[in-house]
């Protein structure tokens, strides 16, 4: 059995739409479409999953196949490395992301009109500032 990545997915196909269009190279075992946790709206991407050689024929037959407009990427799912999103937290300024591009911590005050004076910490990736609330408000 081979799990497949399959990218770019118009976001009006449902799970059976791209059930369907995986049919026509062999039995599909199982189709997960991947939705938004918040708005759970679909993101353009799943898995399915086929026997071997019938994965193989599929994914050659429609990588880079036009669907309403847009071109899937299809190949085989990769297993995740590292931990999931999310978490971090703490940690002191300096971190170094790359050797090029170190990352840098600095504290701010930041006027909130609900809370004033409430403390963020600013990162700065690859030049881009990303703003993040840290610590207890100052009221």
């Amino acid at each position: 059995m081979t799990k497949m990545y399959v990218g770019n997915l118009p976001f009006s196909m449902d799970e059976s739409a791209v059930r369907a269009l995986f049919e026509k190279h062999g039995p599909v075992q199982s189709v997960a479409l991947i939705n938004d946790r918040d708005t759970g709206r679909p993101r353009g991407f799943g898995f399915v999953e086929m026997a071997s050689a019938d994965a193989a024929r599929a994914m050659q037959a429609l990588n880079g196949h036009d669907v309403e407009g847009r071109v899937l990427k299809v190949n085989e799912a990769q297993e995740r490395t590292g931990g999931g999103g999310g978490g971090g937290g703490g940690g002191g300024g300096g971190a170094v992301l790359n050797k090029e591009q170190p990352a840098t911590l600095k504290p701010r005050t930041r006027a909130m009109a609900i809370r004033p004076r409430e403390r963020f910490a600013s990162l700065a990736i690859m030049g881009e500032p990303i703003y993040s609330k840290v610590g207890r408000s100052g009221n």
